[in-house]
């Protein structure tokens, strides 16, 4: 596995292999989809930190990439997290304003 490097100047094929967060991936590459071994989740036990394993154009091309992985392979503890790379929620004052102007 690559050593976690900052993302910004890596293009897509250069970040499989590299540990990278959720955040990270979703600012460097929007609207991509990403396969990840996560190896770190929040308190939430949302996926936080990964392996990324593959980055693709499309969801259905992502999916094939999970197909090299057989389930009885997967570690337990270890889980994989198919993402697209896009914002997950909005901020407080950012929902505010979405929800006093629906049409935005």
């Amino acid at each position: 596995m690559k050593e976690r490097t900052e993302h910004h100047n890596l293009n897509r094929r250069d970040i499989v292999g590299t540990t990278a967060s959720v955040v990270e991936v979703t600012a460097s590459f929007p609207g991509k989809w990403f396969l990840m071994k996560v190896t770190e989740f929040d308190e939430e036990h949302n996926p936080l930190l990964g392996e990324i394993l593959a980055c693709c154009a499309t969801r259905r091309a992502i999916s094939k990439q999970l197909e090299k992985y057989p389930i009885a392979k997967r570690p337990p503890n270890n889980p994989f997290y198919i993402f697209k790379a896009e914002p997950f929620s909005r901020s407080g004052e950012e929902l505010r304003l979405a929800l006093a102007n629906p049409s935005t």
